[in-house]
């Protein structure tokens, strides 16, 4: 018998061999596999769309009481020279408009958005031209989230009652471990002075000495550092925060020692800003609450 006669006894097959002739080591590897994806099945974080990048950041100055085009020329235009050219920046974005200017600084993908946010910071920090009125520069990346629900609260309630019971829904979904809730239809509070021309007239008053008594006597600031055996920090807490507490604020003296407040002078009342946009469902007030999650988060299990 020639040797191209003589059956391989040698060569490939070497891992499909073992198996053959030993079983349960392919039985084993098998349930070694199926066991380790459970367990990654397990880790997988589901979510409604793909992840992908916001490499974005948000340069935003309030200057109340100025028009856009104040805003554009002395904030927007005093920001984007700054960080244009900043490492990865692809481009800039002004946005103004009434008392406010903003500048949306889009990076490159992939860019490292921990250090840009520090350039950025660095960057804005170095402008001494803003209004001397403005308030100071808030700088934040853009976060994206995933909206997971909207839930609807309405009901025959007054603002005030529903928008503390969607408080208290918002703060026990956060409690829960929800990333963000974001209520809208709800407007802010306000207290309203309605000051009677006659009674200011009479006491020779104006409006911006009623103005100027409500600002000073309704503050919460810092007066400083006491050190000793022990370190404190005092604070000037006078904050009006109710109708009750602004109509109490002494506005003046009289020679006879009376105090004229100002629930002397105008009726205090506490409403709700008249321009933002309020909800209604049905015809019944209503609030959304908007559930969203993080991108590391789980959206079955938030749900």
């Amino acid at each position: 018998m020639s040797d191209a006669d003589q059956p391989a006894t040698s060569g490939g097959g070497g891992l499909i061999r073992l198996f053959a002739r030993h079983p349960t080591a392919g039985n084993l590897l098998m349930a070694i596999m199926l066991l380790a994806g459970l367990f990654a099945l397990t880790k997988l974080n589901r979510q409604f769309f793909p992840d992908f990048g916001i490499e974005v950041i948000q340069v935003s100055v309030t200057w109340p009481g100025a028009s856009a085009e104040d805003a554009e020329a002395s904030i927007v235009e005093a920001i984007e020279p700054e960080v244009r050219f900043l490492d990865s920046v692809d481009t800039t974005t002004g946005v103004a408009s009434e008392g406010l200017g903003a500048v949306y600084i889009e990076y490159d993908q992939g860019a490292d958005m921990q250090r840009a946010l520090s350039e950025v910071e660095s960057a804005i920090a170095q402008i001494t031209t803003f209004p001397e009125d403005s308030e100071r520069p808030q700088i934040r990346q853009i976060v994206r989230y995933d909206t997971l629900a909207r839930l609807v609260l309405s009901g025959p309630f007054d603002e005030a009652e529903l928008k503390r019971h969607a408080k208290a829904i918002r703060d026990d979904l956060l409690a829960l471990g929800i990333d963000r809730v974001t209520l809208r239809g709800v407007r802010d509070e306000e207290i309203r002075v309605e000051l009677a021309p006659a009674a200011l007239r009479r006491l020779d008053l104006t409006l911006d000495d009623i103005a100027e008594a409500i600002a000073r006597s309704s503050q919460d600031v810092p007066t400083g550092d006491l050190t000793g055996a022990f370190e404190r920090q005092p604070r000037t807490i006078g904050l009006a925060r109710t109708a009750e507490d602004v109509a109490e604020i002494e506005v003046r003296s009289t020679p006879s020692g009376q105090k004229i407040r100002v629930g002397d002078l105008a009726e205090v009342s506490e409403r709700f800003d008249a321009d933002q946009i309020e909800g209604r469902r049905f015809g019944e007030r209503a609030v959304e609450l908007e559930v969203q999650r993080a991108l590391t988060s789980d959206a079955l299990d938030a749900a």
